[in-house]
């Protein structure tokens, strides 16, 4: 029978082979480009009957459509933050942290002012 102390299941990752997208600045890129992503899948879910220009007409049309449209949007920063921590990107995920904190001003004016 093998010597199961022979295996490290808890050695340190090599800074090394870590991937470079493993920066704050790389999730705060994600996660400004996260929300643009999710505007088209909330298009492609709810509106694929209409043409893309019409949404976005519907989209620029009053500040209470862009407030909403634009907080379901940052849902998708969501799904992105927990695959960067799943996959161990904690400087990644901390800047898609950052990113959707940036969003909040934009997405308050938008709903009160």
């Amino acid at each position: 029978m093998e010597n199961v102390n022979e295996f490290n299941f808890n050695k340190p990752k090599d800074p090394d082979s870590q991937n470079k997208f493993n920066r704050i600045f790389h999730g705060v890129i994600f996660g400004i480009i996260g929300p643009l992503i999710g505007f088209w899948i909330y298009y492609l879910m709810q509106f694929s009957h209409k043409s893309p220009m019409a949404y976005i007409d519907m989209f620029l049309s009053t500040q209470e459509v862009q407030a909403k449209i634009l907080s379901l949007s940052i849902i998708f920063n969501l799904a992105l933050f927990f695959i960067f921590l799943k996959i161990d990107f904690r400087s990644s995920a901390l800047g898609i942290l950052y990113a959707t904190f940036a969003y909040i001003p934009v997405v308050l004016y938008l709903k009160f002012f």
